[in-house]
């Protein structure tokens, strides 16, 4: 096991969080009125070439139903399986979901797909450029300050995500 990072567990757990998303967002489709999860195979196969590391929980969802609770379900189990059992001591890992760097990824991550939905729906984008584009958004003036009164705890900031995402 690896001696527990805090910064570094909430980055991992934060791009699985995002990987479920991305794969919730594209390829769930409705079948007599139940939601499945249906990634194609050509999607599964550059998947796994680029990002092997995470493709598994695609097998773990992939022509499955889904629901809220399912997604919530699986997602907790594969980020046990790859962090609690491989890297970290599974007793840690609750603790990254009370951290506050992890509340402002998410907050972060969750403003972006609100404010690039348009963009995000033009078609089905690779995970990867899911990643480049977010990374990009991130590096603007406008969102490294909005992040910076965020993890200053300055109360406005949550009052106003406009400023992060112009």
């Amino acid at each position: 096991m690896n001696k527990f990072n805090m910064a570094d567990a909430v980055s991992q757990v934060v791009r699985i969080l995002m990987f479920e998303h991305w794969i919730r967002y594209y390829f769930v489709t409705e079948n007599n009125d139940k939601l499945f999860i249906e990634v194609p195979e050509d999607v599964l196969k550059q998947t796994f070439e680029g990002h092997p590391e995470l493709a598994p929980l695609i097998d773990m969802v992939n022509h499955r139903q889904t629901s809220f609770e399912l997604s919530h379900t699986n997602v907790c189990a594969f980020i046990n399986a790859f962090l609690g059992t491989r890297a970290y001591d599974p007793q840690q890992l609750p603790g990254v979901f009370d951290d506050k760097g992890f509340k402002i990824d998410m907050y972060m991550f969750n403003l972006w797909i609100k404010g690039h939905e348009r963009h995000l729906d033009n078609g089905v984008m690779s995970f990867s450029e899911w990643l480049e584009m977010y990374s990009s958004w991130l590096a603007m003036d406008e969102v490294k300050a909005y992040r910076a009164k965020l993890e200053s705890g300055e109360e406005s900031a949550m009052a106003d995500p406009d400023a992060a995402t112009q």
